[in-house]
């Protein structure tokens, strides 16, 4: 019996930055944008490969639809409207 992650298990909890911009239909700049402001951070291997985990990026996806629900976010529908 082995203990710890197999291979397949560690492959699906880590992301490619490809793979990440696929889950948050985002362009390569957005999400380096992301990374930037500390939304995602990266997981650095060798060289300039990165990984993102997949925990990392539902949690951000949940905070959005969070913010979205309670209109505290961009695009939240809690935004003042104007009654003419």
């Amino acid at each position: 019996m082995q203990d710890g992650l197999g291979k397949d298990q560690i492959e699906a909890e880590l992301l490619s930055a490809a793979d990440t911009q696929t889950v948050l239909g985002v362009c390569r700049s957005m999400l380096y944008k992301l990374e930037r402001g500390r939304e995602l951070i990266p997981i650095r291997l060798r060289g300039r490969c990165i990984r993102f985990r997949r925990a990392d990026i539902d949690a951000y996806i949940a905070r959005l639809s969070a913010e979205r629900d309670s209109g505290t976010g961009p695009h939240g529908r809690g935004r003042a409207r104007s009654h003419d």
